[in-house]
């Protein structure tokens, strides 16, 4: 059974995840938090574009954004095959926890996302979340050309845009100019109000992010780090030690490109723009990759 890569789990333990099987079937699973699953169910997206990456939940319903995407077989290469329909929407389903049946469908204008941060919802059902958006699907060929060693002369960024979607059925979007991918929050406020949203980012031709940003989502203020253009930024990620969204500190590792060799940085949350509190140099490189999750002992 397929299983994606991004499981949620929400603050009592539980895991939630999603897995795209063929004809458009999407698989949502509930597990306990030693891994038993509690509840397994399907909905049908009719969706055919292969590339469903991450999802999000809220304390009552998982929300499911279906990008713009196609298949077309016969091409050379997976990611060959995917291709950006300007004239398909992408839909959001809104899927109860409990029932796992779908509640609300919503359309967005024409999009593609590989992460998204967070969602919540208020107490009248109006749902908000974030996501690192991009206006098309050409990050995916690039993907192709840089495995054959071509480097994009222009290449493709998200941006971050906060979408609400409201139980009239409306829509708002709001978006942010900077470059963002590998969007987190405090693990402890996965699927709850959150304020604070941590992203890498990079200037608009840049292929690969040097700069880590701390966004209050709710006034735009921005507390930023930039590493410099020597360096390669891979995700950082949101060490909570309590409930307060405003302690603790990020963890991340960054390859300077000169010296070949890879550090690990620890920032204090509330003071990105201060650089690192500690920086350990490893004599190396490690190996470009994504994601990571830090667990307490």
């Amino acid at each position: 059974m397929p299983f994606s890569a991004h499981p949620k789990i929400d603050p009592t333990g539980d895991i939630w995840n999603i897995g795209l099987g063929p004809q458009g079937t999407i698989i949502l699973y509930h597990l306990a938090p030693s891994g038993q699953l509690k509840n397994l169910g399907m909905v049908q997206s009719h969706y055919h574009g292969d590339m469903l990456h991450d999802f999000l939940i809220t304390d009552k319903h998982i929300v499911l954004t279906l990008p713009s995407l196609e298949r077309r077989y016969g091409e050379h290469g997976y990611f060959s095959n995917i291709h950006f329909n300007h004239q398909l929407p992408m839909r959001v389903m809104v899927i109860d926890k409990q029932s796992l049946t779908v509640k609300r469908q919503y359309e967005l204008p024409a999009g593609f996302a590989f992460h998204f941060g967070n969602a919540w919802e208020d107490k009248a059902g109006n749902i908000q979340f974030d996501v690192s958006l991009y206006d098309n699907v050409d990050v995916l060929h690039e993907f192709n050309d840089i495995m054959a060693g071509r480097v994009a002369q222009q290449p493709t960024n998200a941006h971050t845009a906060i979408v609400s979607l409201y139980t009239s059925g409306k829509v708002d979007i709001t978006h942010f100019e900077d470059t963002s991918e590998f969007p987190r929050v405090c693990s402890h406020r996965t699927g709850l109000r959150h304020e604070r949203l941590f992203y890498v980012s990079g200037d608009a031709n840049d292929l690969w992010a040097h700069r880590i940003v701390a966004r209050n989502i709710n006034s735009g203020d921005v507390d930023q780090f930039d590493y410099g253009e020597a360096f390669i930024v891979e995700e950082h990620i949101p060490v909570c030690p309590s409930t307060e969204e405003e302690a603790g500190y990020l963890i991340g590792t960054a390859l300077h490109v000169p010296s070949k060799r890879s550090c690990i940085n620890i920032f204090d949350m509330q003071n990105v723009s201060d650089g690192p509190l500690a920086r350990a140099w490893l004599p190396y490189h490690l190996p470009l990759g994504f994601h990571g999750n830090f667990l307490t002992a």
